[in-house]
């Protein structure tokens, strides 16, 4: 049975609320190819996050979009699992479960 994106974006984001973290979820009308969330890191550090399924590879626009982001310094990671997601974002905000 194949891993769908959706499941493990619920999966990922269901585990942020546990711990008291927020994300936006990124659907912005007219233009493609945004990471899917943006999650907000204590101490005011802005994390983007795409979901893929596994062994899935970006899209053509979705890495010009990261590579854009990544110029002006932004953090923008993908992921095809909500456990290593959840965990980057936990190691970046420097917290414990």
């Amino acid at each position: 049975m194949q891993v769908l994106e959706s499941s493990i974006e619920q999966s990922f984001v269901a585990k942020l609320k546990k711990v008291g973290l927020v994300s936006i979820k990124l659907n912005l009308q007219g233009t493609r190819g945004w990471p899917d969330r943006l999650v907000l890191v204590p101490g005011g550090v802005p994390l983007f996050i795409e979901f893929k399924r596994p062994g899935e590879d970006l899209r053509a626009l979705q890495r010009v979009r990261h590579d854009y982001l990544r110029s002006l310094e932004y953090d923008v990671e993908t992921f095809d699992d909500a456990e290593e997601a959840f965990q980057h974002v936990l190691d970046t905000a420097a917290i414990s479960e």
